[in-house]
């Protein structure tokens, strides 16, 4: 089932991959850094986003939720070997841009731990979303509303503090998430 998942993730992930080289490639020969780098960072969240909420998509497409929920693997191990192939891919992704843009030396508008945080709660919270919500935008949607959200509110509520950290103090609450998820599926049924 493992390896299954693990081509289907890189069927997935290599056309990302390309679309990142080929961003770089231009915003390198036409030096275009500046304003490429945010459409670099924008877009690896929502390959996170779309990774975390394609879950299960496959089999809800397919008509196989059932099938894969009555398999003899406990739901735990069910997610992880879900789950396991989509951080593997998607953190390769990130390693690899962040490395690129230290490289380069890209300007950033945040800093390479902010930017990891945020794309790992952009992939929790879509896979918390997944099996709820049967469309991709409205997940991605979800998704940035709520970590916009919850960014502008500690803002609010602690209005001296740099966004930087008020990312950092974002990120465990946003766990809790994806933690309830994990307490739902174990239940799950269709």
């Amino acid at each position: 089932m493992i390896a299954v998942e693990c081509k289907r993730v890189l069927r997935e992930g290599l056309p990302l991959f390309l679309i990142l080289a080929a961003l770089f490639v231009a915003g390198q020969v036409g030096g275009q850094t500046d304003l490429l780098t945010p459409v670099l960072e924008v877009f690896l969240l929502l390959y996170a986003s779309f990774s975390g909420w394609a879950l299960f998509e496959h089999e809800r497409q397919e008509g196989a939720f059932e099938y894969v929920l009555s398999l003899p693997l406990s739901r735990s191990r069910l997610l992880l070997l879900k789950a396991a192939p989509r951080m593997l891919v998607s953190g390769l992704l990130l390693v690899t841009y962040l490395a690129l843009r230290e490289r380069f030396h890209l300007p950033s508008f945040v800093a390479a731990g902010d930017l990891s945080l945020a794309y790992a709660a952009f992939f929790l919270l879509s896979l918390a979303l997944s099996l709820s919500l049967r469309n991709f935008i409205t997940a991605f949607f979800l998704t940035c509303m709520a970590t916009l959200g919850l960014v502008l509110l500690l803002h609010r509520l602690d209005g001296t503090r740099p966004y930087g950290e008020i990312v950092i103090r974002l990120f465990p609450p946003l766990l809790l998430v994806p933690l309830l998820f994990w307490l739902r599926f174990r239940t799950f049924d269709i």
